[in-house]
């Protein structure tokens, strides 16, 4: 889920270079406009940012790879905030997963 955005920045910026490279960039010259603006997009949206619990795509990334741990809090809460677009109602979640974003509980990620 953290990946899917420049992933899908990434498709579109590779769809509209092929594009321009291939049919030339077209009477306003758009092709290569959208490609540099989706090049821009996946390169801001990579950068690691945060400002209080809010994380870029790219802090998230690297919290992932270098801190497991810390990512299992938000991968339960991806998956009760799942459960709650689904409409099951909170007495029927798991309970270990009802758990998890609150073990091994850092100071930034206490939702509790």
């Amino acid at each position: 889920m953290v990946a899917g955005g420049p992933i899908a920045s990434l498709a579109f910026t590779a769809a509209f270079g092929f594009g321009a490279i291939k049919y030339g960039d077209g009477v306003w010259a758009w092709t290569g406009t959208l490609f540099w603006v989706g090049l821009l997009i996946t390169i801001v949206s990579l950068i690691p940012a945060s400002s209080g619990l809010n994380r870029s795509d790219g802090a998230r990334l690297l919290v992932l790879m270098r801190q497991p741990e810390q990512s299992t809090a938000w991968m339960a809460l991806y998956a009760l905030q799942t459960e709650e677009t689904h409409r099951v109602l909170p007495r029927d979640w798991d309970a270990e997963l009802r758990a998890a974003p609150t073990a091994n509980c850092p100071g930034f990620l206490c939702i509790a």
